[in-house]
C-alpha cells in the first residue's frame, strides 16, 4: 500500500487552506471596520489604545519558538462595538469554528487511514 495521501486527503487539505484564507479575510474585514469606526475602547496595559491593537491581537495566532502549543497570549479589552462590528466579529468566530471542525475531520480521517495501515497493537489472546 502506498504512503501517498488519497485524493480525499488532498481535497481536505485544499478545503483547510480555503477555510484558513476565509478566516484571514473575516479578520481583515472586522479589523478594517474597527479601525474605520474607532469605537470607544479600553485595552489592559495601554493608557491610550493604538488603532492597530485589535489587528495585532486577532492576527496573533502563531506560536513563538519553544512556546508550549497549549499556551496563548492574552489580549484583554472592552470595545463599545455597534451592531455592524459585532456582526463582523461573529463572522470571525464562525470562521474559526468551521476551521476547527475541518481540522477535526482531517484528524479523524488520518486516524482511520493509519489504523488501516498499521497492525493492531493489541496482544494476541493467550494460547491454552
Amino acid at each position: 500500500m502506498s504512503d501517498q495521501p488519497s485524493p480525499s486527503a488532498y481535497r481536505l487539505l485544499l478545503q483547510l487552506e480555503q477555510q484558513f484564507d476565509y478566516l484571514l479575510e473575516t479578520i481583515e474585514a472586522a479589523v478594517s471596520l474597527y479601525e474605520q469606526q474607532q469605537p470607544p475602547t479600553w485595552v489592559f496595559h495601554q493608557t491610550t489604545p493604538t488603532t492597530h491593537w485589535l489587528r495585532e491581537a486577532l492576527f496573533d495566532m502563531w506560536h513563538e519558538q519553544d512556546q508550549d502549543g497549549r499556551e496563548t497570549r492574552n489580549y484583554i479589552a472592552i470595545v463599545a462595538a455597534n451592531e455592524e462590528l459585532l456582526t463582523a466579529i461573529d463572522a470571525i468566530n464562525q470562521a474559526k469554528a468551521n476551521f476547527s471542525e475541518l481540522l477535526q475531520d482531517i484528524k479523524r480521517a488520518s486516524q482511520g487511514h493509519s489504523a488501516m495501515q498499521k497492525p493492531s497493537a493489541q496482544a494476541p489472546p493467550p494460547c491454552r
